[in-house]
């Protein structure tokens, strides 16, 4: 765990640098539907600041009726490869990709009902894991050492195996189809305790690389929608 990230307090407690906060603590602001699978529809998400990161906590929840098959969660596409992408993979297993290189998490099912998800990395330690509902996973190494590369871009819904003036190399079968939302992502490693009240109620504190109130969103094609949801909706 990097030093000039996680401070301890006089107790030695992990404390968590700030992070941008929210007024609208109730609910998750936007969702993104995809209600069916399809090869060409996705929602680009446009990061606040560089991807190129060292360490990375990335959040979201999600629910999918989507039977067990390879399903892309998340991806940060250059013209390269998948720079960092999530996987749900047939096997019920989750795959985390960096820089070409997978470390894999055999957690619960994803289901219709909203699970609140979490992927920590941390390249000074290579240290992997995962949370599920604020659960931390079992830790594993990846990537020790790496930077990921700048000048990509972040999809929703697609797996994209092309990177020229647009996205393409869609595959219907491994597109998402579902509710995403709650998105965020710090350049650093979040605390499990914080991780935990994210689970519990909601971001209050959102991310400074992906914000999910303030981030920009586009959706491409007619199957991908980004929906506003009211307080108390």
């Amino acid at each position: 765990m990097a030093l000039d990230i996680i401070q301890l307090t006089s107790r030695g407690e992990e404390e968590d640098p700030p992070s941008p906060r929210s007024e609208y603590a109730g609910e998750w602001g936007r969702s993104v539907i995809i209600p069916k699978q399809n090869y060409y529809s996705y929602v680009e998400v446009f990061p606040q600041q560089t991807m190129a990161l060292k360490a990375f906590t990335l959040c979201m929840r999600l629910g999918s009726a989507l039977p067990l098959k390879d399903t892309i969660l998340f991806e940060y596409r250059t013209k390269k490869r998948d720079e960092l992408a999530i996987w749900r993979m047939k096997s019920g297993r989750y795959g985390v990709y960096i820089g070409g290189k997978a470390a894999y998490f055999r957690l619960p099912e994803m289901t219709s009902l909203l699970s609140h998800m979490c992927f920590v990395w941390d390249s000074l330690t290579g240290q992997t894991y995962t949370y599920w509902n604020g659960h931390r996973s079992m830790m594993t190494k990846l990537q020790e050492g790496y930077t990921l590369e700048a000048r990509g871009r972040v999809i929703l819904g697609q797996d994209a195996d092309g990177f020229d003036s647009k996205l393409g190399g869609f595959d219907w079968h491994q597109s998402f189809a579902g509710e995403i939302t709650d998105v965020n992502m710090w350049d650093h490693v979040v605390s499990q305790r914080r991780v935990s009240a994210l689970a519990d109620s909601g971001a209050v504190e959102r991310g400074n690389v992906i914000n999910w109130d303030t981030v920009k969103l586009q959706a491409k094609g007619k199957h991908a929608m980004v929906i506003a949801k009211c307080a108390g909706a």
